[in-house]
């Protein structure tokens, strides 16, 4: 059996229109959690959130925020991630988190900051930590549990 079924002569080398993307910048968003779902990766399971902008002049784009549930053989960072996971669940009024389908429809205050770059390679890699806050928006009081 082959592995790939692909015919380079069926595609066009010319590149197609490149789309336009706008990285979030550091900050505070308020945000609609519209999908979730629970992927398996090589350091751990992660949650890869598709939330909404609620408001400012990007109101209404769609971004996708991963997070790590756990990491595996590493304890501190485990903690770590379970914490920002309560922080989630807490301000979005999650019970008991039974699946990642839970957090859909909920709204929280996504808060972006900056981590010290690594640089590997001769190449530097930008580093951003993601933690969580009510959501103004949603008449929350801006206090971070």
């Amino acid at each position: 059996m082959n592995e790939f079924d692909f015919n380079p002569d069926d595609w066009n080398e010319e590149p197609a229109e490149t789309p336009t993307y706008t990285p979030l910048e550091v900050g505070e968003y308020d945000v609609k959690i519209n999908d979730a779902e629970k992927k398996d990766t090589q350091i751990g399971p992660k949650v890869i959130f598709k939330v909404e902008l609620m408001d400012g002049a990007r109101s209404g784009e769609s971004h996708f925020i991963d997070m790590l549930y756990e990491v595996t053989g590493n304890d501190n960072w485990t903690a770590d991630c379970k914490r920002r996971f309560s922080q989630l669940c807490r301000v979005s009024g999650v019970g008991h988190l039974k699946d990642s389908s839970d957090f859909i429809g909920r709204t929280a205050r996504l808060n972006i900051e900056a981590v010290k770059p690594i640089n590997r390679d001769g190449k530097t890699f930008h580093n951003y930590r993601v933690s969580w806050l009510p959501a103004k928006a949603a008449g929350f009081v801006d206090t971070p549990f």
